[in-house]
């Protein structure tokens, strides 16, 4: 899916917003306000970015799965080439290592995932930080035209920040 990114001074001015969107197709599942005021989100019932939206937790994972899996490979390898006595290694074994060092990754990636911020929302957080609230969008591609059209004749306040996709990258430290 595709995520477009907005910037507005106002959260009033978005109560609206999630009704219209789902007018346009767009569900409230894939409509969500990154704000310092979380009580005016919630006043203004407006969904708010989850934890897991706000943390790098499952970019950070993707990343441990990928190096844990790396590093079982390349162990598993090493013991099916060494044969070492008394430790029958056989493709089971090879295929069990590989997998438990893939999961290690994943669980200590993930915790280091939760100390930093999401790295999609990095390039947002000074004017997050300002007091600027964060609206991301995310839409098919058959949508976009409808919803950029809906948003520049309704909310002529919200600015246009950037797009992207709504899928991490493991392999991508910055969003571009």
């Amino acid at each position: 899916m595709k995520r477009l990114y907005y910037l507005a001074d106002e959260l009033s001015a978005l109560g609206p917003l999630g009704d219209d969107l789902q007018t346009a197709g767009v569900t409230h599942w894939h409509y969500h306000v990154l704000s310092r005021d979380e009580q005016g989100l919630y006043r203004h019932h407006i969904h708010s970015v989850n934890p897991i939206q706000r943390r790098d937790i499952v970019h950070c994972g993707e990343q441990g799965a990928l190096i844990g899996a790396g590093a079982g490979i390349a162990l598993g390898s090493l013991l099916l080439l060494l044969n070492p006595p008394g430790f029958p290694m056989d493709l089971k074994m090879f295929a069990v290592i590989s997998l438990t060092c893939c999961l290690l990754g994943i669980w200590i990636g993930s915790f280091g995932g939760v100390r930093h911020e999401n790295y999609k929302l990095a390039r947002f957080h000074k004017a997050v930080e300002a007091g600027r609230h964060l609206v991301m969008i995310d839409i098919r591609r058959h949508q976009e035209v409808q919803v950029k059209a809906l948003l520049e004749r309704h909310y002529p306040g919200l600015q246009p920040a950037g797009e992207g996709s709504s899928f991490s990258n493991p392999l991508q430290d910055q969003e571009s």
